[in-house]
Formats: C-alpha cells, sequence, structure tokens
C-alpha cells in the first residue's frame, strides 16, 4: 500500500513496487487506485491518469456519472478477491478505509433529495 498527499509521487512508486513484485512472483501483480477523482475519464491530466503501467479503477466512468465511495468499495473488492498479492495506490483516505476496514456506508440518497 502506498498512500500520501497529492503530487507526493504516489502514483510512480505504486508502479516500482507492482512490477517489482510482478517479476518476483512471475505473475501480473495488479495496481488499484484507491483515489475518487482518478475514476473520471475526462480529467487524465488533473488527476494524473498516465502512468508507466494500466491500473484498476482509472478512467472507467464519465464525470457525468455518479460515483460513490460504496461503488469503489465493490470494484475493488471484485478486483482483489482472486488476487493473492496487488498493490493499492491510495489518495483518498475515506476510499481507502471503505476498502480496508469494511466501514459501514450511508445509504443510497435518492436525487431527489441530492437536488
Amino acid at each position: 500500500m502506498v498512500c500520501g498527499p497529492t503530487a507526493g509521487g504516489k502514483s510512480e512508486l505504486s508502479d516500482d513496487v507492482a512490477e517489482r513484485l510482478t517479476r518476483a512472483q512471475g505473475r501480473h501483480v495488479p495496481t488499484l487506485a484507491v483515489d475518487s477523482m482518478q475514476v473520471y475519464r475526462e480529467l487524465p491530466v488533473l488527476t494524473n491518469q498516465a502512468r508507466r503501467r494500466p491500473a484498476e479503477l482509472v478512467g472507467i466512468v464519465s464525470v457525468t456519472e455518479e460515483w460513490t465511495v460504496a461503488r469503489h468499495r465493490t470494484r475493488a473488492a471484485e478486483i482483489i478477491a482472486p488476487e493473492a498479492t496487488f498493490v493499492l495506490d491510495a489518495g483518498t483516505g475515506m476510499y481507502l478505509n471503505a476498502i480496508l476496514l469494511d466501514l459501514p456506508l450511508a445509504p443510497r440518497v435518492s436525487p431527489s433529495l441530492r437536488r
């Protein structure tokens, strides 16, 4: 797991760790972006989506779609479950805590109430 502040080099370090683990284990070790903004396709420069290797949960939805910590946790669990080894590239603490600690999340709020 790599955690740190914005522009602290997390993605670069995560890629390094995942590449070393991939070589050591002789199989692909995925990197999961644990970030509330990197999920959006339209924000590649703003969220530094340029990486040496692909990362899971990066650029997967449009900014016009709803994305929540609950959806992020569910998608991460789908990716993590079959993998014995993975690297978490954590930029959003709430998302990381939801994944690691399985925190209870607030129920979904109706769109009309949100407006």
